[in-house]
């Protein structure tokens, strides 16, 4: 959909657990700016903390919304949306690797990037 300067766009993710995680654990999603810099996001746990993560089982799609809110003074460009999971107890990030098992920087994936043009 349309993503606006000020408004509020959701994103949907998916998630897979390969074995059942051994603790919970909480979602980020960070909206960067061309220059590097953090302009908005949301920090949640999966499902709203209805079906903790420690419960997830091999073999299911958990489906997972989260709402990003947008600041009103954006400025054009490329803007990246980042995701991690992270303790919600200690604040320590899961290490996170791409599909070719290249562990990220700052156990951040690259999400999508988003046009802002008016």
């Amino acid at each position: 959909g349309e993503v606006v300067p000020g408004g509020v766009f959701e994103v949907i993710l998916y998630w897979d657990a390969l074995r059942p995680p051994e603790k919970d654990y909480a979602v980020f999603l960070h909206l960067i700016d061309p220059t590097g810099q953090f302009q908005g996001g949301h920090d949640g746990e999966p499902m709203d903390a209805r079906y903790p993560t420690r419960a997830w089982l091999p073999g299911t799609s958990v489906k997972d919304t989260h709402p990003i809110a947008l600041p009103a003074e954006m400025l054009p460009g490329i803007y990246q949306l980042n995701v991690g999971l992270y303790s919600p107890k200690t604040g320590e990030r899961l290490p996170i690797k791409d599909n070719q098992g290249i562990e990220q920087i700052n156990h951040t994936l690259p999400l999508l990037s988003i046009d802002i043009d008016y």
